[in-house]
């Protein structure tokens, strides 16, 4: 007879009883449906197993905007495994779920031990709970985690510089605040003053903040930056702002 369609579907381990329903649309009254004949072929799964190592070495991984954080994977496997078989590692989203793997890196081989060279791709978003686990496609495996959560960090980056709009105040007045936008882990900032518009060997002011308001005790002319450290990687500078001008209150006329 003529085979209209086929349906594979994997069903989950351990079950027992498999319930069937066929529903048939007929677009014409004339029409007569029959079903005579339904053919259910089961193919056993894989007894082999895979087992990724418990003491994957690097955690807290720092990853930035472009760059990954390279991991090594070792693993065990039980079971033949067949010609080209590929083992590929897989990264859990941050609070360890495998519903929408990350593949990070893969080996071909059949042994039953071996280390895959992996990479926590760069934007992964920063997390205290990933997990790492190995699958195998000849025959299809899936593995165990690597049982211990994994904590990814990201490195500073500013997303927005200060202000460089020119400020012209009298001494004793408020200046308008400077402030950055970074993203990154667990952030520290610091402000500089300069007498020159560069951003570096300037002299430390204000307090662990995005912002700051300039002083305006003394009259001269400063520029300020921000350098952003982050929980891991090199600290970032910003871009100078635009010069603060602290000018004298004119003395009132005599008489």
């Amino acid at each position: 007879g003529t085979v209209y369609s086929t349906l594979t579907i994997n069903i989950p381990n351990g079950t027992n009883t498999i319930g069937l329903r066929i529903n048939s649309l007929n677009d014409d009254a004339n029409e007569i449906w029959c079903i005579d004949d339904v053919e259910i072929v089961g193919t056993l799964a894989s007894s082999n197993t895979i087992t990724t190592n418990t003491a994957l070495v690097g955690s807290p991984f720092c990853v930035t905007s472009s760059t990954g954080a390279t991991v090594s994977v070792p693993f065990t496997s039980v079971g033949t495994f067949n010609g080209g078989n590929v083992y590929t590692a897989q990264l859990s989203n941050a609070a360890g779920s495998f519903a929408s793997p990350v593949s990070i890196g893969a080996v071909t081989s059949t042994s039953n031990t071996d280390i895959i060279s992996a990479t926590i791709p760069a934007g992964t978003a920063a997390g205290t709970g990933y997990r790492i686990r190995v699958v195998s496609n000849n025959p299809v495996v899936t593995g165990s985690n690597n049982g211990t959560d994994l904590t990814v960090n990201n490195s500073a980056a500013i997303t927005t510089q200060p202000s460089t709009t020119v400020q012209n105040i009298c001494q004793g007045g408020t200046a308008t605040a400077l402030s950055v936008t970074a993203t990154g882990t667990t952030l520290s900032y610091q402000w500089y003053s300069n007498t020159t518009a560069t951003n570096s060997g300037g002299t430390t002011v204000g307090t662990n903040s995005a912002s700051y308001t300039p002083l305006t005790t003394a009259t001269g002319t400063l520029y300020y930056y921000c350098v952003v450290t982050a929980a891991c990687g090199a600290p970032v500078t910003s871009n100078v702002s635009g010069a603060v001008n602290v000018t004298a209150i004119p003395s009132a006329p005599a008489g």
